[in-house]
């Protein structure tokens, strides 16, 4: 224990505390065990640390931060090394990886089952499988990329309360204007963009980090991490990776499943599954036609990449408005928001028709009774029905 407790110390002593990210903010610790998954670069760790030092609800010395990714734990027992902790006194520990330890569901189940006073927060780069004995147990965050408020906190200093929804939607024309009268919003907007979405400490005095860090790290999770949470051999990795590629370079990209299947020579049913796994992680996002009803089939009728900078992995020269519909879409998952698609090629969502594009772009016609919107770019200021696209950033 010894090691674990001087390398605890010697992380939360580095720890930042100038910048949070959104979710620090909003995690409930009433259950015993609380889960936060994100791919690499969106401060899973650095989140952990911060919770561990400065929690109002986790007193420091009872808490410890390890991380299953030390060589220790290839002749450690994450149980044992719990039981020891929770024998001295502790009551928090945090996890940090925890998709790494190869046993870890039988741990965390021998964890809640013989030490009833102690809470587990832990890390995945991944939703893990929860034994359904402790389903009832577990809260589960995903840990979303950047979004444009926290990149302006993060590399530009610049600090932004977050807006809902609706305060963006009716008011609008006021926040954007006394936003734009302390800074130009579109400059840093570009920047972000391009590829502003991770976090990256080594890299913090870059305000222009590119997208080579996010190529880097989308492989990396689909070559380590996916295999170790899914048990995916490698020969499905690759075709994951080819139908990842597919769907960056058509973005928005409409599916025809068979094709599909074809192409990666697989089956339909290992498609349709690949696609619910890369939603589930982040890497991309379904959308459906608003039907009545609203009834779902099961292939979606658009999909897009997780994030806008994606578009831009290997060179690919995306469209604009694929960019414009992607950060919308983002921004708006990453907030709790589930959109569907209106019939006109909009974004439907709560009884609003939001299309994308530059800010002379027309006014959705609808006939549902629906709130039409724009989401321009290139607009500083809003106007009537026309939201300038990156106060959709500012929503977490």
């Amino acid at each position: 224990m010894d090691f674990f407790h001087e390398r605890n110390l010697q992380l939360r002593q580095q720890v930042p505390d100038q910048f949070f990210r959104h979710l620090y903010f909003t995690i409930d610790l009433s259950n015993r065990c609380t889960f936060i998954y994100g791919t690499d670069g969106t401060g899973k760790t650095t989140l952990l640390l911060q919770m561990a030092e400065y929690y109002d609800e986790i007193p420091p010395d009872l808490s410890l931060f390890i991380s299953a990714d030390t060589m220790w734990f290839h002749t450690e027992s994450l149980f044992e090394i719990a039981e020891l902790f929770y024998l001295n006194g502790g009551r928090y520990l945090l996890i940090d990886d925890l998709h790494k330890y190869p046993s870890r569901e039988s741990h965390i189940s021998r964890i809640v089952d013989e030490l009833p006073d102690l809470k587990l927060i832990a890390t995945a780069a991944a939703p893990l499988a929860v034994p359904e004995t402790l389903a009832s147990l577990v809260t589960s965050y995903h840990l979303p990329s950047l979004s444009f408020r926290e990149y302006l906190q993060f590399r530009e200093s610049i600090s932004i309360e977050p807006k809902k929804l609706g305060e963006i939607v009716s008011f609008h024309r006021e926040f954007s204007k006394g936003i734009s009268g302390l800074f130009q919003p579109i400059p840093p907007f570009r920047r972000y963009m391009a590829g502003g979405t991770l976090m990256a400490p080594s890299d913090r005095e870059h305000r222009f980090p590119g997208t080579m860090l996010g190529e880097h790290r989308v492989n990396r999770f689909l070559e380590s991490a996916l295999p170790a949470i899914e048990g995916i051999d490698y020969r499905s990795v690759t075709k994951i990776k080819d139908l990842l590629a597919i769907i960056i370079r058509e973005g928005p990209f409409k599916p025809n499943i068979s094709d599909l299947a074809r192409l990666l020579n697989v089956s339909r049913d290992s498609v349709y599954s690949w696609l619910s796994l890369l939603e589930n992680t982040g890497l991309i996002h379904r959308i459906w036609l608003n039907r009545p009803g609203n009834t779902k089939h099961r292939k979606p009728d658009l999909i897009l990449p997780g994030e806008p900078s994606m578009l831009r992995f290997a060179g690919n020269r995306p469209d604009t408005n694929a960019t414009q519909l992607t950060f919308l879409i983002n921004q708006l998952h990453s907030a709790g928001f589930r959109c569907s698609l209106h019939k006109t090629g909009a974004v439907y969502l709560n009884g609003m028709t939001i299309a994308t594009g530059d800010k002379d772009h027309p006014i959705p016609e609808v006939t549902d009774g629906s709130h039409p919107l724009v989401a321009a770019d290139n607009l500083e200021v809003g106007t009537d029905n026309r939201i300038p696209l990156w106060m959709f950033g500012l929503l977490y």
